[in-house]
């Protein structure tokens, strides 16, 4: 096992004389990609440490072609994510009219918009980190393992916010409808 992880120094050297060389190119290849120069810098940093992960696991024989494609990867999971995260918040789902049942009562209407409410002032009423992963989950359909990996903690982390915000919520709805004197049974 000893044998598949070269010496840093070995690293260190293999870095300079195979991937750094490239890092001109590769800067160029990413402004016409990116319009920040900022973001340049982030996917550079993370295309390198995605290299030096691969390097220290198995051999690379070509490393030109394999940076540009990490860093072109990395640009597209960008591009996802701004889209994904384009998705219609939950602030906004009440005041949309997509679909109108001719069937359902106005009173059945007032209703699903007084729900609609409830529900963002819930969500509203989170700590910030369990908004985050809520959010995330239930609304962008990260795994548990993006989430962990987009906010940087640990994916039990996620899990223990995840319960702690449905726990929130149903306390937030229980007394919502029942007032403050009822109690939550687990």
């Amino acid at each position: 096992m000893d044998n598949l992880i070269p010496p840093q120094t070995e690293i260190n050297q293999w870095f300079d004389n195979s991937v750094r060389i490239h890092e001109v190119l590769l800067r160029a290849f990413l402004k016409r990609l990116e319009n920040s120069e900022a973001d340049v810098d982030d996917i550079v940093q993370e295309t390198f440490s995605r290299i030096i992960e691969i390097k220290k696991r198995k051999d690379i024989r070509s490393v030109r072609p394999l940076l540009f494609t990490i860093a072109r990867n990395i640009c597209y999971d960008r591009v996802r994510r701004k889209t994904a995260s384009k998705t219609v918040s939950v602030g906004d789902v009440s005041s949309l009219n997509v679909y109108i049942d001719e069937d359902i009562l106005p009173s059945e209407s007032v209703m699903r918009n007084d729900d609609s409410a409830l529900l963002k002032t819930a969500v509203d009423t989170l700590p910030d980190r369990c908004r985050e992963v809520l959010m995330l989950r239930i609304y962008h359909g990260y795994s548990y393992n993006e989430i962990a990996d987009t906010l940087g903690i640990s994916r039990k982390t996620v899990e223990n916010q995840l319960i702690k915000a449905v726990k929130r919520c149903k306390k937030y709805f229980a007394q919502s409808f029942h007032g403050p004197h009822l109690k939550i049974v687990k």
